[in-house]
C-alpha cells in the first residue's frame, strides 16, 4: 500500500482535514473481496480507532508533540491485544507498516499549513469524524499473497453496506435544522406545562441509532446555548445513544470527547450512556433489578432473545428468576434491554418514565436479503442479467462456491428469524404497550421499525424527531405508523426534500423527510413544508383527500392544497366500489420474475420463422411472398382468410397458421393515447436499449391505407404463447394500461393508454371496467374506459396524483384514491364526446379494428408531419377542457394548475414546464390549454356549443370503409381467441 503527499492532497472536503479524508478516500480506492481474515479485520477496526483518535487529539490540542502520539500509535498496534491472531509478530509489523505510512501521508500535509491547523476549530470536527466513519465503516485489511508478505485494504462485499448496517452521514444543515425544531418543542411544551428544566440537566436525549453521533455533538451545542452547566456534565448525564456497530460507538465517543475538549488532560473521560447494541432487538419488562453488576438478569434476558435466532425452547426460559445454563447466547446479537441498560430513565413511573427526546437518522433499509447487492458484488455482469439469465447464475455461483452458498443460506436464514422475532416477539413482553405492532404489510424495513420504537422509548409529553424516507407520509406499508402518528400522538411537523443536491449517496430524485411529534394525545392538523411556504393541512382534510390510507399530499403552497380540496369535491375516488355505475378491477397479468418462463425473445423467434402480422401478433406458419404489380407496390389477395404481414412483404392463410405469440407489453412501450412509443432493439436487463417509434403520439402503429397500408409495426422485447395468454388475459375486452414507474418531476406523471388482445408485464398494471349489474349505465364499458383513459392523462388529474406519490411507482393504492369526475345525465353529453376524442386518439392502428367498430369510428390515416401533430395536439387540449369542466374548474383555477397565473412567481419542481420540449411553442400542450381557456369560461351551453364546433372541423377522415374493419376484426379474432 503506496501513500504519498500527490494522493493525499485529492479530497474535496474541508481544508483543515483534507489529508485524513484523503487518506480514506485512498483507502476506498483498494476494493477488492476478501473474507477470511477475521481477526485481522478485528485489528484493522481497533487500528482505525485509534488513528481517528490520534487525529481528533492533534486538531484540537495542536500544543502536544506528534513524536509522543506516534510512538504511543506504534505501541497500540503491537500490542497482542489489539492482534489477536497466530502470527502477531509478522502481522503487526506489516499492519503497523502500513498504518505508520497513513500516518506519515497525514502528517506530511498536515504541517503544509500548521497555521490553518491551529486554528482548526473544534466544533467543526464532529462532521469530520462522522464522513472518516462513513468512508471506513465497510473497510478491512486483508494480505495479498499467501505468504502474508503484502497488505491491502478491501471491501468486505459479502456483508452488509454501510446503509444495510444502518449508516447514512448526516450533513451539518440537516442536523442543525431536526435539532433546532426538535430541542425547540421541547422548550415549548416545557414552558407552556410549567416545568422547570434546571438548566436542562432533567432531560433525557438518545438517538437509537446515533452512528458518529452527530445529532448528539449538535444538540450538545443547543443545550450548552442555553445553560450555565458545564458541557460535560450535559454530555455525560443528559446524553443517550446506542448503535450496532462498535466502530460507530468509539467515533461518536471520539466526537464527544473533542466536543468536550478536555481528553487530552484526561483521557480517563467515559461516557458512559453511549454503546454498543442492537436497539431494535431486546426484552422490555415492567421492572428491572438494580443489581445491574450481578449479570444474572442479563444473562436472562439475553436468552430470551436468543431463543428467536437460535434453536432454544422459549417455555424453559422463566423471565422471573435466574438461570445457571444460560450460556451459549450469540455475543454477535449485542441484544440491547433498554430498561435494563437505562434503569434510571425507565424506573420511574407515569409521564416522567422514558425519554425527553428521540431523535436520530435511523437505517431506511429493507431488512431481507438482497440478491442482486448479493451476487453483483461477486459478478460484476450480474447487474446487466435478464431474468432467466440471472437465475442460471445464481445455481453456477452457489455450486462453485460452498462458502458463498452457506453465506447465502445464512443470510436468508438471519432474515427469517428477525422478521419472526418481529411479528411475534413483543407480543410475548411483559409489558402492556410494545412497540413493532404498527408495522403494516410487505417486507420489514428498518426505518419503520424505528420509527415505533421511537414512541415507545419517549415518555408520555415526550418528542420524537427523525430523519426518513418520504414513505413515513406517502407509502401504503406505512398507514399503521401514519394512524399512530395521527390518532395517539400529536404530530406537529413535517418537511420533505428531494436529494437533487446530493445530500445522500443515493439516487437524486430519492425523496425523505424529517417530522416532530409529541407523545401521546391526538393530532388536529399536520404542519407541513415541501419546499415552498408551511402549509397546514387539517386531518379532517387529510381523511377527505385518503379515506384509506391517510396519505399526506406534497403541497407546495396554499393555493395548491385548495385546488386539491376543489377538486375532491366534485369527484368520486377512481377505487369507489361503483363508479360511473361500473366496477373497476385492477390487475397485474405477467409478473417479469416469477413469470419469466413464460416468454419468448422476440429476435429468438424471429430466427425460428416467427413474423409479425398486421395486428402485432407473431405467426408461425405457411407465410408466402406477395406479388407486385407493375408500379412495384405489393399485391395481396383479396381473401376473407388471408392475414398480411406488418412489413406487407408477405401473407399467410388462417388454416396455415401453426402457432401463435402475443406481445408482452413493457412500460417503456406506452404513451399517453400511445401504445407503440418505443420499440426494444437489443441487449438485456439495464443494458437493454429501446428506441423511440418514428411517429410515436402520431397514431403511429400498424396503420392501415385502404384496408392494409405498410406499418412500422410493434416492437416488444418478449412474447407469450397464446395459450399463456388465455389462460390470463381476456382476448375480447379493452382494458386501460397505465405505465407503473414514473415521477412527479418527469414531464408526465400519469402516462395510459388503450390496449387490446395483448399480454402486460408488471410494469404496465391494467384497469378494466365491468357493467356493475345495472340496465341505466349511461355509458358503455367501451365508452367510459376511453373517457376515463382521457381523465388520467390529462393535467387535472396529474395535478393531484403528482402530489400524492412522493416515490416512483403509481401503485394501485396511490390512484385508487385519485379523483376522477362524476358521471351523471347532466354531463353524459360530454362524457361521449370525451370518450370519441379519446378514441381517435388511442385506437390508431388495425390492433382496434374490434374498438373502432363499437365506437362507429373509422381509423385515421396519420401521416409523420406538423399537421398531423398539431390536430392530435387540438384533441388533446379539447380533451383536457372537457376533463376540467367535468371537474368544475374555471380558467383561474387552471391557470394555478399550469402554473400560469399570475399569483404564482416561481416554476414549481412538479409544473408541465418540461412537457412537448421538442415541439415548437405554439404546439407546446400546456400553452395551448391556457390559451384556449381564456375563451371558454362561460356557461355551460356555450363551452359544449364551443367545444362540439371545434371538434367537428377535425374529424374528416380518409379511411376504410366499415366492411374492412369488419373483416379485421374477424380475422383477429380468430388469431387470438
Amino acid at each position: 500500500m503506496k501513500l504519498n503527499s500527490e494522493t493525499t492532497r485529492k479530497s474535496t472536503t474541508a481544508p483543515k482535514i483534507q489529508a485524513l479524508a484523503a487518506l480514506i478516500e485512498l483507502l476506498g480506492e483498494r476494493l477488492a473481496p476478501d473474507g477470511r481474515w477475521q481477526d485481522l479485520e478485528l485489528a484493522w477496526h481497533q487500528s482505525v480507532t485509534t488513528l481517528l483518535r490520534l487525529c481528533a487529539i492533534r486538531l484540537t490540542h495542536p500544543q502536544l508533540d506528534w513524536g509522543a502520539l506516534i510512538s504511543e500509535f506504534s505501541v497500540l498496534l503491537r500490542s497482542p491485544t489489539t492482534l489477536n491472531i497466530a502470527s502477531v509478530e509478522k502481522t503487526g509489523e506489516l499492519l503497523d507498516s502500513a498504518m505508520a505510512q497513513a500516518v506519515d501521508a497525514v502528517l506530511l500535509d498536515l504541517s503544509v499549513s500548521r497555521t490553518a491547523i491551529d486554528a482548526y476549530p473544534v466544533t467543526d470536527f464532529a462532521q469530520d469524524i462522522a464522513r472518516i466513519y462513513e468512508a471506513v465503516l465497510n473497510m478491512v485489511p486483508a494480505f495479498e499473497k499467501s505468504d502474508h508478505s503484502d497488505f491491502k485494504l478491501r471491501a468486505r462485499i459479502r456483508d452488509r453496506s454501510k446503509k444495510r448496517g444502518g449508516s447514512f452521514y448526516s450533513p451539518p444543515h440537516l442536523v442543525s435544522r431536526v435539532v433546532e425544531e426538535a430541542l425547540g418543542s421541547v422548550a415549548k411544551t416545557a414552558t407552556r406545562n410549567g416545568t422547570e428544566l434546571c438548566g436542562f440537566t432533567r432531560l433525557r436525549i438518545v438517538d437509537p441509532a446515533m452512528g458518529a453521533g452527530v445529532f448528539l455533538i449538535q444538540a450538545l451545542k443547543f443545550l450548552n446555548r442555553c445553560s450555565k452547566v458545564e458541557v460535560e456534565t450535559l454530555a455525560r448525564n443528559v446524553l443517550y445513544g446506542v448503535d450496532l456497530d462498535p466502530l460507530a460507538v468509539e467515533a461518536a465517543r471520539l466526537s464527544m470527547w473533542t466536543e468536550v475538549a478536555n481528553y487530552a488532560l484526561n483521557p480517563s473521560v467515559d461516557f458512559p450512556n453511549l454503546r454498543v447494541g442492537n436497539s431494535l432487538v431486546g426484552c422490555r419488562i415492567d421492572q428491572v433489578r438494580d443489581e445491574k453488576g450481578s449479570g444474572v438478569t442479563k444473562d436472562k434476558l439475553d436468552s430470551w432473545c436468543a431463543s428467536w435466532f437460535q434453536n432454544l425452547d422459549r417455555k424453559s426460559l422463566g423471565l422471573s428468576r435466574g438461570n445457571e445454563n444460560d450460556g451459549g447466547v450469540d455475543e454477535g446479537q449485542k441484544f440491547f434491554h433498554w430498561e435494563f441498560e437505562f434503569p434510571e430513565v425507565f424506573s420511574k413511573t407515569g409521564s416522567k418514565s422514558g425519554f425527553d427526546l428521540v431523535i436520530g437518522n435511523p437505517p431506511w433499509e429493507i431488512e431481507k436479503p438482497n440478491s442482486r447487492e448479493f451476487f453483483g458484488a461477486v459478478l460484476p455482469d450480474y447487474w446487466t442479467l435478464g431474468k432467466q439469465e440471472a437465475i442460471v447464475a445464481q445455481k453456477q455461483l452457489l455450486g462453485g462456491d460452498p462458502e458463498l452458498a452457506a453465506d447465502w443460506r445464512a443470510r436468508q436464514e438471519e432474515h427469517k428469524r428477525f422478521a419472526q422475532w418481529v411479528r411475534k416477539a413483543p407480543v410475548q413482553c411483559t409489558d402492556e404497550v410494545h412497540p413493532f405492532l404498527c408495522q403494516g404489510a410487505g417486507d420489514t424495513n428498518l426505518y419503520k421499525l424505528f420509527c415505533e420504537q421511537a414512541f415507545y422509548l419517549a415518555r408520555p409529553g415526550g418528542c420524537v424527531a427523525l430523519v426518513v424516507p418520504s414513505g413515513i407520509y406517502s407509502d401504503c406499508g406505512a398507514r399503521d405508523l401514519r394512524r399512530l402518528l395521527i390518532e395517539r400522538n400529536v404530530w406537529t411537523k413535517l418537511v420533505g426534500f428531494e436529494n437533487s443536491d446530493r445530500t445522500f449517496d443515493i439516487h437524486r430524485s430519492f425523496k425523505y423527510c424529517f417530522f416532530v411529534a409529541t407523545s401521546g394525545g391526538t393530532t388536529s392538523f399536520v404542519e407541513t413544508e415541501f419546499g415552498g411556504e408551511i402549509c397546514r393541512q387539517d386531518v379532517s382534510t387529510i381523511e377527505a383527500l385518503s379515506p384509506k390510507w391517510s396519505v399526506l399530499p406534497e403541497v407546495e403552497n396554499h393555493a395548491a392544497f385548495s385546488l386539491i380540496e376543489k377538486i375532491y369535491s366534485s369527484a368520486d375516488l377512481l377505487g369507489s366500489t361503483m363508479n360511473g355505475g361500473f366496477q373497476l378491477d385492477y390487475k397485474r397479468e405477467f409478473d417479469m420474475t416469477l413469470d419469466s418462463h413464460l416468454f419468448r425473445e422476440r429476435d429468438q423467434l424471429e430466427e425460428h420463422g416467427y413474423l409479425q402480422d398486421c395486428y402485432g401478433n407473431w405467426l408461425f406458419g405457411g407465410w408466402r411472398k406477395c406479388s407486385t404489380t407493375r408500379t412495384g407496390a405489393a399485391y395481396v389477395p383479396d381473401e376473407e382468410q388471408l392475414v398480411v404481414s406488418s412489413s406487407r412483404e408477405r401473407f399467410i392463410h388462417l388454416n396455415d397458421v401453426e402457432s401463435v405469440f402475443i406481445p408482452l407489453y413493457e412500460g417503456r412501450m406506452l404513451g399517453q393515447f400511445n401504445s407503440n412509443e418505443k420499440r426494444w432493439i437489443s441487449g438485456r436487463g439495464r443494458r437493454a436499449v429501446w428506441l423511440k417509434t418514428e411517429g410515436a403520439g402520431q397514431g403511429a402503429g400498424c396503420r392501415i391505407e385502404n384496408a392494409a397500408t405498410s406499418s412500422v409495426g410493434l416492437g416488444p422485447q418478449y412474447l407469450v404463447s397464446k395459450n399463456s395468454f388465455l389462460q390470463r388475459c381476456s382476448p375480447a375486452d379493452i382494458k386501460i394500461g397505465f405505465l407503473a414507474v414514473g415521477s412527479a418531476t418527469n414531464a408526465r406523471t400519469m402516462i395510459a393508454t388503450a390496449l387490446s388482445a395483448v399480454a402486460c408485464g408488471n410494469s404496465v398494471p391494467i384497469l378494466k371496467l365491468q357493467a356493475g349489474g345495472s340496465d341505466n349505465n349511461l355509458l358503455s364499458p367501451l365508452e367510459y374506459s376511453l373517457a376515463l383513459i382521457a381523465c388520467l392523462n390529462s393535467f387535472v388529474f396529474d395535478f393531484v396524483i403528482r402530489r400524492k406519490m412522493a416515490g416512483n411507482n403509481l401503485n394501485y393504492f396511490v390512484i385508487e384514491e385519485c379523483p376522477v369526475p362524476v358521471l351523471n345525465e347532466e354531463n353524459a353529453p360530454l362524457w361521449r364526446r370525451l370518450a370519441i376524442l379519446a378514441g381517435e386518439l388511442a385506437l390508431n392502428d388495425l390492433r382496434y379494428c374490434r374498438e373502432l367498430l363499437a365506437m362507429g369510428l373509422p381509423l385515421e390515416v396519420l401521416q409523420a408531419s406538423d399537421k398531423a401533430v398539431l390536430k392530435r395536439q387540438q384533441r388533446r387540449v379539447l380533451a383536457d377542457l372537457i376533463v376540467a369542466k367535468l371537474y368544475d374548474l374555471n380558467s383561474f383555477d387552471m391557470g394555478v394548475l399550469l402554473h400560469n397565473s399570475s399569483d404564482v412567481v416561481t416554476k414549481s419542481q412538479k409544473g408541465f414546464h418540461r412537457m412537448d420540449r421538442d415541439l415548437s411553442s405554439e404546439l407546446r400542450l400546456p400553452g395551448m390549454v391556457s390559451s384556449r381557456l381564456a375563451l371558454l369560461d362561460a356557461t355551460q351551453q356555450e363551452f359544449e356549443f364551443e367545444v362540439i364546433g371545434a371538434h367537428s372541423k377535425l374529424t374528416t377522415f380518409a379511411a376504410p370503409a366499415a366492411g374492412d374493419l369488419e373483416k379485421h376484426a374477424r380475422l383477429l379474432n380468430n388469431l387470438v381467441q
